[in-house]
């Protein structure tokens, strides 16, 4: 996918893809401006630590999108680590937490919502 994805990217230098661990983010903090998971956030076993490293690593005003989710908390056991579904709730209570707001909850087909989080500006 990534192979895919560098060789078809018309945004050099301004959009990059790197491969690497989420906890911990190699970037310096406030490095970007916005993150975006797509059915990846389900797979992590601390996703409170991602909340923390994603936080760490937007500027002020940044943005964060997760999906998908569940009307309650699932774990699914269909890989040896299982996947984890969080509700509206728990996943806008992990955001908060960070140190995120929870700026909106949309529905896209069926059961995938997408949750909107922006990092407070620092400025008063």
């Amino acid at each position: 996918m990534l192979r895919q994805a560098r060789r078809s990217n018309r945004h050099r230098p301004h959009l990059i893809f790197v491969q690497g661990d989420v906890v911990p983010l190699r970037f310096a903090d406030e490095k970007f401006d916005a993150g975006f998971n797509t059915l990846s956030f389900l797979h992590y076993p601390e996703p409170e630590q991602v909340f923390a490293e994603v936080c760490r690593v937007l500027r002020p005003r940044g943005g964060y999108l997760v999906d998908p989710a569940a009307a309650g908390t699932w774990h699914v056991p269909v890989s040896p680590n299982e996947i984890s579904l969080y509700s509206k709730s728990m996943r806008q209570q992990m955001g908060m937490r960070a140190g995120f707001e929870c700026s909106k909850h949309q529905f896209l087909l069926g059961p995938n919502l997408l949750t909107i989080f922006t990092k407070p500006s620092s400025l008063p």
